[in-house]
Formats: C-alpha cells, sequence, structure tokens
C-alpha cells in the first residue's frame, strides 16, 4: 500500500510540474547599436537590423509570476556612412551572440511583462568598410588586448513585454541594455556600449496555455 500511494504521489507530481511548466522557441529581428565615448565626447553611428533566435522555458513560481531562464543567438551590430570631399566611405560591424536572459515576468490574461539581468557572449563578426572604389572584410576578433576588436563578455539589462494566445504561439518585445565595457585595449578612456530592441514570434509546448 504504501509503494502504490508514493507512486500515485509521485505520478501527481509529475503531472503538477507538466502543467506549471512549458518549453518553447522563439525567432525574429533585431535593432541594434554600439554606443562610444571617446575623449569625453559621446558617439553613435546608425542601427543596424538583424536577427535572433533562441529556446526558453517558463518556470511557474505561482498564478501571474513566471521565472524565464533562455538561451538565444542574437545579432548585433552597427553602421555609419560619411562624405568627404566626393568621396563616400561605409562601415558597418555585425557580431553574432550567445545570450543568457533570466527574465521575471508577470503575467495576467495573456498579457506579460517583466525583465531581468542578461549575460551575452560575443562568437563571431564581421567589420566591412568600402570607399566606393576599396573594399575591405575582416572577421572581429574579441579578446582583451590591444590587438582585439571588442572584449566578448557583455553583461547587462534586458526588460520585454508582451502577449501570449491560448494556442502557446506569443509575441513579445524587449529591450537589452549592456552595461559591460566592450572596449579592447589599454585606453582606458574608450568606453563602448551595446544596446538593441528586438521583436520575437514564438511558441511553448507543454505546460496549460490559457493564462
Amino acid at each position: 500500500m504504501k509503494k502504490l500511494l508514493c507512486f500515485i504521489a509521485t505520478l501527481a507530481a509529475v503531472n503538477v510540474y507538466a502543467q506549471l511548466n512549458e518549453f518553447g522557441f522563439t525567432g525574429g529581428a533585431t535593432l541594434s547599436n554600439y554606443k562610444s565615448k571617446q575623449g569625453g565626447n559621446d558617439e553613435s553611428a546608425n542601427s543596424k537590423a538583424g536577427f535572433t533566435a533562441g529556446v526558453l522555458a517558463n518556470l511557474v513560481i505561482n498564478k501571474n509570476l513566471v521565472f524565464q531562464p533562455a538561451v538565444n543567438w542574437v545579432q548585433k551590430g552597427t553602421k555609419d556612412e560619411q562624405t568627404m570631399q566626393g568621396v563616400t566611405a561605409k562601415a558597418s560591424i555585425t557580431t553574432n551572440h550567445i545570450e543568457l536572459p533570466l527574465n521575471l515576468l508577470y503575467r495576467n490574461n495573456g498579457f506579460f511583462i517583466g525583465g531581468g539581468p542578461s549575460i551575452a557572449i560575443g562568437i563571431s563578426g564581421k567589420l566591412k568598410v568600402s570607399d566606393g572604389s576599396n573594399k575591405s572584410d575582416e572577421k572581429v576578433k574579441f579578446g582583451s588586448s590591444d590587438n582585439d576588436d571588442l572584449k566578448a563578455f557583455d553583461f547587462g539589462i534586458n526588460a520585454l513585454t508582451g502577449y501570449q494566445f491560448k494556442s502557446g504561439f506569443f509575441i513579445a518585445v524587449n529591450y537589452n541594455l549592456g552595461i559591460s565595457n566592450l572596449a579592447a585595449g589599454s585606453v582606458s578612456d574608450d568606453i563602448l556600449k551595446s544596446r538593441y530592441a528586438g521583436i520575437r514570434m514564438g511558441y511553448l509546448l507543454g505546460g496549460n496555455n490559457k493564462k
């Protein structure tokens, strides 16, 4: 009898866990930029479009609160164009990151809003420069030495909001503000920080989707 009761309790616990937790995937677009400060002057170029994709889990705390860790591929970057003496020079940088946001969400009747910290690691990137007749295409070097372009580690703050349908489909927008100084090398007065806005669509598997 004790074994039977233990078995029933285990099944009940698994059933509750399955109802309260959801797992899903997302995909969407980003609009990003890098803001720099050199010699006391703030500078920024133009925002650059990219893409993002990832997986997430909704771990229910109570009726309205959800802890949502995720693993995302996020594309960031910036671009600029300047004309001097009749020559137009264009430059763009595209960087790819693995991002781990840890968001706490409030949900009510399908709507959700929240935020939390995020950690991102730069894994690849390209720097393109063109003056109309000459072009260069170089890989972005991640590291902290004078020979590197950007530091790989980026700590940020993430905020997001959206709506989840009863079917499990959802749409969300987020804004991520980088806090870490990404300027590589030993020049102490150079500051470079990332920021991006994203729009995502996704689908949640499992759990009770009737929020």
